[in-house]
């Protein structure tokens, strides 16, 4: 004989104590089906703990704790980071900048690293300065002149690649710090004198040319002296 009470069955997520149902709000039951309600993410939840009840024809039930595990799969970085966010101006090509990181959440996973990096084109604003500089492997060199008074800072582009082959794009901020450079040019307000001046009258009118601009500490005062060169009188 059949038995009449069996079904249709009807199925709910229930209470349990704490444990067992502790990821009933990431899914949910659609007639016969348990479907995903909630975001499932495997470095927080390795598995789903679900607390399930069936309710025959009758109206008798039985309640079940159940385990679903959770397959890790490859989630792109999320962050890069630089061990350094200046550099001197006038420094020179292959000093290193910084040391480039990455920010992965599958680390225990394998999908994490190697990272490689490079930069990429961005806007034309936060990639304007890509061409000073270079990428060795996790390495943000110096790679053409970085000049404080063209630009003050250096605005990269920076993408990120990790072992699974997805990809973070970010961009970057590096301060140029200005230092001190040598005046490039001596100017007299006038070229000629007439003989016979006496004593401590005045010849010209002495300034400076100094790439360090007059916003910068480096530029002035400036100091005059005569000294010795060759052929001086």
């Amino acid at each position: 004989s059949s038995d009449l009470f069996a079904g249709p069955f009807t199925y709910e997520l229930v209470t349990g104590d704490g444990s067992n149902d502790a990821d009933n709000g990431l899914v949910k039951i659609v007639g016969d089906q348990l479907q995903v309600a909630g975001s499932i993410d495997f470095e927080t939840n390795p598995t789903l703990e679900l607390y399930i009840q069936v309710t025959d024809a009758g109206g008798l039930t039985y309640t079940e704790a159940v385990t679903v595990t959770v397959n890790d799969v490859n989630d792109p970085p999320i962050d890069i980071a630089l061990s350094a966010s200046d550099v001197a101006e006038n420094a020179t090509v292959d000093t290193v900048i910084a040391t480039l990181s990455a920010t992965d959440v599958d680390v225990a996973a394998g999908f994490a690293g190697p990272f490689t990096y490079a930069l990429v084109a961005g806007d034309g604003t936060n990639d304007a300065d890509n061409g000073l500089v270079t990428i060795v492997g996790d390495e943000l060199r110096v790679n053409g002149g970085i000049d404080c008074e063209a630009n003050p800072t250096l605005e990269l582009y920076i993408q990120v690649t990790d072992a699974g082959g997805l990809t973070y794009t970010e961009a970057v901020t590096v301060t140029v710090n200005d230092v001190n450079e040598n005046p490039t040019a001596i100017n007299l307000s006038a070229t000629d004198i007439n003989e016979n001046n006496a004593p401590g009258a005045v010849v010209a009118t002495l300034t400076a040319t100094d790439p360090d601009g007059v916003a910068s500490s480096f530029a002035g005062p400036f100091t005059y002296e005569l000294v010795t060169g060759t052929g001086d009188t």
